[in-house]
This record gives C-alpha cells, structure tokens and sequence, in this order.
C-alpha cells in the first residue's frame, strides 16, 4: 500500500514541471522536497499525495547518484567561489572603514589643534583669528559627523556580508554532512 512507504532519505529527483532539483525524503507521514544545496523544504504533501504524481503524472524523475554526485559538486563549488567573492568583499569594507576610522581621528587631532586656537584668540580678544578658528573646528566637527554616518552604513553592509558569508558557509557544511563528500577541490574526485 502507497501509506507503507518508510521514513528516510529517497534522493535527488527532478520535478519536469517545475524544471528543479529535488532532495526528497519521508517525514511523518509527510513527503518534503527541499532544495538539494540549501535543504530549505519547498514542497510538502501526505505520501498518497505525492505518489499519486509520482505514479499518474510521472512529474518527477529519480537522479542516478553519479549525476546528483557531480549536481552537489557543482554546487559546492559554486559556493566555494561565491565564498571567496563574499571574502573578497569583506576584506574591502574592513578596509574602507579603517580608512575613513583613521581619516576620523586625523579630524579629532585637528579639531583639538583648532579648539586651542579658539582658546588662545579668545584669551587675547583677537576677534578674527577666533571666528577663523571657530569655523574651522566647526568644519571639522561636520566632517566627522558625516565620516560617522559612513562607518555606520559600513558597518552595516559589513553585517550583511557576514550573514551571507555565514549562510554560503553553511550551505557548504550541508552539502558535505549530506554527501559526505570532499569535492576534487579537496581530494581529486567526489566521493
């Protein structure tokens, strides 16, 4: 009967209509297709449900290990190369944000040089040198204040660099837990 089917991992199918890739496996009483690289689930039926496709429709075709063997190495390296372009990136922004933290405290410098010209004009009541001053530390104080909007808009693109560094990383670590597999990458061939 279609209801005795067993919990477990059936593989990698292909939907012909939806034209994806599909890990499907048995949960109670419950046929879930997930996304092969990211195991999000995508799909859930009841097992009469999907055999009922399967069997009428014939939607879905079982992938042989050898195709779905290099389907997930195809995709490990595709995260693997979008890891290194996340990396790349992140290296970037760190570096833009050290840069304009060190512009920042050139700034801070020049605000306390300017903060004693407006103390020392003001001590010996020479108007224009403390109005230059003045404007000059003002100057400089904006400037910081629109370098500090920047690292923060840095900061937060930094944010979410590193979230979707950590979710490529993860898929990565899913597609090794799934196929226990090291790509040729690692060793030569999938295994």
């Amino acid at each position: 009967m279609v209801e005795d089917i067993s919990k477990g991992d059936y593989g990698v199918f292909y939907s012909k209509t939806l034209g994806e890739f599909f890990d499907v496996s048995v949960r109670e009483n419950r046929v879930v297709l997930a996304s092969p690289f990211t195991c999000r689930t995508e799909k859930s039926f009841s097992v009469s449900e999907f055999m009922s496709v399967i069997i009428g429709v014939n939607e879905f075709t079982a992938v042989s290990k050898d195709v779905e063997n290099i389907m997930y190495e195809a995709a490990y390296d595709m995260f693997k190369d979008n890891l290194d372009d996340i990396n790349y990136d992140l290296v970037n922004v760190k570096t833009e944000k050290k840069r304009i933290e060190n512009h920042i405290e050139q700034l801070q410098d020049e605000v306390e040089k300017y903060n004693n010209y407006v103390i020392q004009a003001s001590e010996k009541e020479e108007i224009e040198l403390f109005e230059e001053a003045l404007k000059q530390k003002n100057n400089k104080l904006e400037q910081i204040e629109e370098l500090n909007k920047e690292i923060s808009e840095i900061s937060t693109k930094e944010k979410n660099i590193r979230m979707k560094r950590d979710m490529v990383r993860e898929n990565i670590r899913k597609i090794k837990r799934k196929t226990g597999h090291i790509t040729n990458t690692e060793q030569g061939i999938c295994t």
